[in-house]
């Protein structure tokens, strides 16, 4: 003859039951969020790397006399700030550029000093931070550096500036890069 299960039996077999699920349960979320979280660290570095050999191109398109390859970096929409002036389009620092590298006031060389770069969780943003030093042409060339912020945003395969801010910094005589310290 077949007994029963008392109360107390059947309640601790379905506690023991529902704690087996749930290790279960919580090994499996375990197991595909370590997998999905490794997924997106690896798109987060491919998103960086190729941020990074962006920013290098950039930087030489920047330091060329050639303006239309410079600004193909930038989304149309894309805005800036100079720590001096109001927030800027596209277009007007467009303009602003060709008239100043037409005049022959363009940089001739510009690189990126201590490039940090992070990616969005979901790898379709990329913030770029670093110095740039620049030696600009003209009749008498000078050496100066700004620090850079830009926002990459990733548009169908390319990687695009959606927003840059950007402070000067100035080349002090014996070599070392300073801040310049803001006008009171």
């Amino acid at each position: 003859m077949k007994r029963s299960k008392t109360l107390a039996e059947r309640v601790t077999n379905t506690l023991i039951g529902r704690a087996f699920g749930l290790v279960f349960l919580a090994s499996s979320y375990v197991v595909i969020g370590t997998q999905a979280f490794a997924a997106d660290d690896k798109a987060m570095r491919k998103a960086e790397e190729e941020v990074h050999r962006a920013v290098n191109a950039k930087l030489a398109a920047y330091a060329s006399p050639n303006v239309d390859k410079y600004f193909s970096f930038y989304a149309d929409d894309m805005s800036f700030c100079c720590s001096r002036d109001a927030w800027s389009s596209k277009q007007n620092y467009y303009m602003y550029w060709k008239d100043r590298v037409l005049k022959g006031d363009g940089p001739t060389k510009a690189v990126a000093k201590g490039l940090r770069l992070q990616a969005t969780p979901r790898a379709d943003a990329v913030i770029a931070s670093y110095q740039m030093p620049i030696t600009l042409g003209g009749s008498q060339p000078q050496d100066q550096f700004f620090n850079m912020n830009e926002v990459w945003v990733k548009k169908g395969s390319r990687w695009l500036v959606k927003s840059l801010f950007f402070s000067a910094g100035k080349v002090d005589s014996a070599g070392p890069i300073s801040l310049v310290s803001p006008k009171p």
